[in-house]
């Protein structure tokens, strides 16, 4: 924590008034970030995690993860079977003649 002026903590923080009036800025927890022109910090949508405290953007999962709930810190591979979906929030079934590994990006055609 840092003091600061009203309206001055840099990105990855935003301001809290404790009890002594004097404000400080305060790093965003982990699965939050602060941007530039963002007046708080807000939880990473699905999809998207900040695994460490004081985050200025959320990163999207890694190929063949995903998230699944706003505010993650950490991403978890696909189910076999299972591939990521476009916006990495949720894992989509292989459609018929198709199969993908644990944390597989992409169903694949079954061999013949």
């Amino acid at each position: 924590r840092t003091t600061c002026a009203e309206g001055e903590c840099p990105v990855g923080t935003e301001e809290v008034v404790p009890l002594d009036g004097l404000p400080t800025c305060s790093s965003c927890n982990p699965g939050s970030y602060r941007a530039d022109g963002m007046e708080f910090c807000e939880e990473c949508p699905v999809g998207r995690i900040a695994p460490e405290k004081g985050a200025e953007q959320c990163i999207r999962c890694p190929t063949g993860e995903y998230s699944p709930e706003a505010g993650s810190m950490n991403c978890s591979a696909c189910s076999p079977g299972f591939v990521p979906s476009a916006d990495g929030g949720t894992c989509n079934i292989c459609k018929a003649g198709t199969f993908a590994s644990l944390g597989a990006a992409a169903c694949l055609p079954c061999p013949a």
